[in-house]
């Protein structure tokens, strides 16, 4: 989640985060509702899935005549933004769980995650 909102916005998270909690217990609802407050919707679900899961989430795509298209694997996560290298070309695809079209089709073309150290698996469908 840090490479994704920046070091800044993650560092404030977690002070934010420390400060409101500390010297007491929080329950998992108090922790949810400071991510959501802290981290955006988005993003506080990322997280949760993080937590609540063991396998990391994939991204699929799959390659067509007419054109090269990619989405989430699960329902709960959409509208996050992840930098997808198409071509050697970087940019944020706000993924949803529908197929949505990235590019034109190509029969050798390259997808890759732009930052390989995010936690996501990168599943190609055919």
């Amino acid at each position: 989640i840090r490479q994704l909102i920046g070091d800044t916005k993650f560092n404030d998270y977690l002070k934010n985060f420390y400060n409101s909690g500390k010297n007491k217990s929080i329950t998992y609802a108090q922790f949810q509702a400071s991510n959501t407050k802290y981290l955006g919707k988005k993003y506080a679900k990322l997280l949760e899935w993080y937590i609540t899961n063991s396998q990391l989430p994939t991204i699929q795509y799959k390659k067509t005549k007419n054109g090269v298209y990619i989405r989430w694997d699960v329902t709960k996560l959409s509208n996050i933004a992840i930098p997808i290298e198409v071509q050697h070309i970087t940019r944020d695809v706000s993924l949803s769980n529908t197929w949505q079209k990235i590019a034109p089709s190509a029969p050798n073309i390259e997808i890759k995650l732009a930052k390989p150290y995010l936690l996501f698996n990168l599943q190609q469908i055919r």
